[in-house]
């Protein structure tokens, strides 16, 4: 497949470690009035992903997992520029979580149907006491997932930027308008000690 090109979007990686182990989320934006990013943009992409971490995303996650740092690549071969924000900054929800595989996934949504537009992350810890005994989230967990989600998609847009679902396949991109959490907890394999890549 042919390297993303599209010079009004960017790929920003929001990296935490736990224990030895490093986890990673990719969102992608753009600029609200679609224009071309610059580095400046990309800057302001990082500090605003860091200002989510710190003021929303971190109380969601146990105090083992540590936001390290933001990425965020222009997704332009003739002008790969590239930015990095630094959070260093614990999860504050409690001490004590699941193993690292046990996961929620956070659904972005852009009101068209199908696989292709649709996106997703995943929480990267979840307390112990917050699964139900029919591998569901209890219901405080999922508002609290929905809400820091929510608030992304504002800040976003107060800062002049909004997420979107890149594709690939042609270098296009779908506004995301909504979010969506599912109640079922899932797993991540790879997330557990030893079976990562």
């Amino acid at each position: 497949m042919a390297v993303p090109n599209n010079p009004r979007v960017a790929r920003a990686a929001l990296r935490t470690a736990r224990d030895t182990r490093d986890f990673i989320n990719t969102f992608h934006l753009a600029r609200t009035d679609d224009g071309i990013l610059n580095k400046a943009d990309l800057d302001a992409i990082g500090l605003m992903l860091a200002d989510w971490w710190l003021n929303a995303y971190r109380q969601q996650v146990p105090n083992g997992i540590v936001g390290q740092d933001i990425t965020v690549t222009k997704l332009d071969p003739a002008d790969p520029q590239q930015s990095t924000a630094f959070i260093a900054a614990a999860g504050t929800a409690g001490a004590t979580a699941y193993p690292a595989d046990v996961t929620a996934a956070v659904s972005w949504r852009t009101g068209l149907a199908g696989r292709k537009y649709r996106g997703r992350f995943y929480d990267f810890g979840i307390l112990s006491g917050n699964a139900n005994q029919n591998d569901t989230m209890v219901g405080g967990l999922i508002a609290g997932l929905t809400a820091m989600a929510q608030y992304l998609l504002t800040h976003a847009v107060t800062a002049g930027y909004k997420l979107v679902i890149f594709h690939r396949s042609d270098n296009t991109k779908t506004d995301v308008t909504a979010v969506v959490v599912d109640q079922l907890i899932d797993s991540m394999r790879n997330r557990l000690a030893g079976r990562g890549a």
